[in-house]
């Protein structure tokens, strides 16, 4: 497992095969707006925030991890910081649950997009944009009123580790397992193309950990998380 290319998977991304997506320097990127607001910096203890100022609208929330001291650069608001653990899969590939046989995932794109931010605002997964879409698959289920009730989707991508992100069901459809099959199909298709799946978890959300662990995810490393707002 190659932790230091872990260790800064946002940039990596940034920087490789998700360039053309990103605004900023050769020290400092983000995506561009429409995509989830994520940043990453080249050297993370020593981030280059006055960089992105630029390329930040006054008030715009951007997501960043890697770094706890004091923000270095004017124009930047501190409004929360919280540890995430990055889990990275380690387990078998996965066995499908016969309750789960008959699903059928859709792929979820620009057609859909209405339907997946209705979805992302009634279940709140985290920074999501709807160009992220375009990341690799993103996958989703409906109720038997074809409502769109859970989805997942591949975000982060750089050398053999490829994120599962924006996981979330609405609160109706809870308590059926839906997420999980979502997450156990993207695993079976990343590991199919040799990729190695990971993901990110809150660390006081005690209750996600054990779940995603039983799924066969380990946490490789813990960082420091922040959102940052524009001045």
């Amino acid at each position: 497992m190659n932790t230091d290319l872990l260790a800064n998977i946002t940039w990596a991304a940034l920087a490789g095969p998700h360039a053309a997506h990103a605004l900023g320097t050769g020290q400092a990127r983000r995506y561009r707006p429409g995509f989830a607001a994520l940043m990453g910096f080249a050297d993370p203890h020593r981030p280059e925030l006055g960089a992105l100022r630029s390329h930040a609208s006054a008030g715009e929330r951007l997501f960043c991890d890697g770094w706890a001291g004091a923000l270095p650069a004017e124009g930047w608001r501190l409004e929360s910081e919280t540890a995430l653990a990055r889990m990275v899969w380690q387990g078998p590939l996965p066995v499908v649950d016969p309750a789960h046989a008959g699903l059928a995932f859709e792929r979820l794109g620009p057609a859909q997009a209405a339907e997946v931010q209705a979805l992302v605002q009634a279940a709140a997964p985290g920074p999501f944009g709807p160009e992220g879409l375009q990341l690799g698959d993103s996958l989703g289920l409906r109720d038997a009123q074809g409502r769109l009730v859970a989805m997942a989707c591949e975000r982060l991508f750089a050398g053999p580790y490829r994120e599962i992100a924006s996981v979330a069901t609405h609160p109706d459809a809870r308590g059926r397992g839906l997420a999980s099959a979502l997450v156990h199909e993207l695993v079976q298709r990343q590991r199919a193309r040799g990729e190695l799946p990971f993901l990110h978890v809150r660390c006081n959300h005690a209750s996600a950990i054990r779940l995603y662990e039983r799924l066969g995810f380990r946490t490789a490393l813990v960082t420091p998380a922040r959102v940052l707002v524009a001045q």
